[in-house]
């Protein structure tokens, strides 16, 4: 949550413990070269690549899981969204938050996800396991549509554009196709922002749910002093500037959040409306028209905004790293609610199709700062 609490605090950074640092970093190269972990979920993945853990679970309102494990050259998936108690967990919104799962491999994903699904789940799942959908039989049962390579990604567009990386992206199509799927590329479809209602938009509406999270939260605490809500919080930060160290002193996110202003009942009018944005609209048109299992984009790009305003689950899988300072890169896979057996059939197909990029994640290197 550091990250929502002010416009200018960089991604992975923390009051307690400062800036998480990527564990693929090079010595000796300039810090401003350096790979980055992303986040918010970087200490879980971070903590994987380090050796920390073989398994990591985070919570993700629009790329908080996926991001950090693409950054961090491992595999993450966010699962549907009500699939996995949240119980406990500090959230953003309960509209768009879900569970995710890190770790080096589609197997590990799959034990842990099989773990952590509630009951219900469970009984939609019936007997199958979901390690059992990790299978060789091929990709000829899965249909495919990848988008353009600088598709959604207007904060990284010199990175995808460069030709490292544009061309591990665009060798996925032909690989894919030449293994027995099918595909269709370049898929044309408007990208994440284009999912708005009138002026509010899947940020809007999550800052209005927010100040009732944070309630709900503190609540679960026996001695919580003063702090009752999101406006005690702010207070508390102004009369205890240690608490906001420099340079990172604002408290911006929390104050827009707090003075939202949106009725509940535009919250909902919202919160439907992008829902329907992405069931009716381009994306699950295009889907349904061409009987399309997944949709790929570039691991940075604003797929994951689909994927919350539908709630539906969204992977990520490792495909290369860049030339210049070694930061691993891959691809976010959508799919349909409830179909996380989908993504991982196709992370685990991919994982051997792709067995040159191997492990990405290997673990941090004694003095690598």
């Amino acid at each position: 949550m550091q990250k929502d609490r002010s416009d200018n605090t960089p991604i992975g950074w923390s009051a307690v413990g400062g800036q998480t640092l990527s564990a693929h970093r090079i010595p000796g190269l300039d810090e401003k070269d350096q790979p980055t972990c992303g986040g918010s979920s970087s200490g879980p993945a971070t903590g994987i690549v380090a050796g920390f853990s073989p398994l990591g679970i985070g919570t993700e309102t629009s790329g908080s899981v996926v991001y950090p494990a693409s950054c961090c050259g491992l595999y993450g998936m966010k699962l549907t969204p009500g699939s996995a108690s949240t119980e406990g967990v500090f959230k953003l919104s309960n509209s768009f938050d879900g569970l995710g799962v890190l770790g080096r491999t589609p197997r590990d994903l799959a034990l842990l996800t099989q773990i952590i699904f509630n009951k219900d789940r469970r009984e939609l799942l019936g007997p199958q396991n979901l390690a059992s959908v990790l299978d060789d039989s091929g990709w000829r049962d899965l249909s495919i549509g990848i988008v353009e390579p600088t598709w959604g990604v207007p904060y990284a567009l010199d990175k995808w554009s460069g030709q490292d990386v544009k061309s591990a992206y665009e060798a996925v199509p032909t690989r894919l196709k030449d293994r027995g799927a099918k595909v269709e590329y370049p898929l044309s479809v408007p990208d994440g922002t284009a999912l708005k209602c009138g002026e509010d938009s899947l940020i809007t509406a999550a800052y209005a749910e927010f100040p009732k999270r944070v309630e709900e939260f503190i609540s679960n605490f026996e001695e919580n002093a003063d702090l009752k809500c999101l406006a005690d919080v702010i207070r508390w930060n102004e009369k205890n500037p240690d608490a906001l160290p420099e340079p990172y002193t604002t408290q911006t996110e929390l104050i827009r959040s707090r003075d939202s202003g949106m009725s509940e009942g535009r919250h909902e009018e919202v919160c439907n409306e992008l829902r329907r944005l992405v069931l009716e609209g381009d994306m699950g048109r295009l889907m349904d028209d061409k009987g399309l299992d997944v949709v790929l984009a570039p691991s940075d790009s604003t797929l994951v905004s689909y994927s919350a305003c539908a709630g539906w689950p969204i992977a990520t899988v490792p495909l290369g790293r860049m030339e210049r300072n070694g930061q691993p890169f891959g691809l976010f896979v959508l799919a349909r609610e409830n179909r996380e057996d989908v993504l991982l059939k196709f992370m685990h197909l991919f994982e051997g199709a792709f067995a040159q990029v191997g492990l990405l994640a290997e673990p941090l290197k004694a003095g690598a700062r």
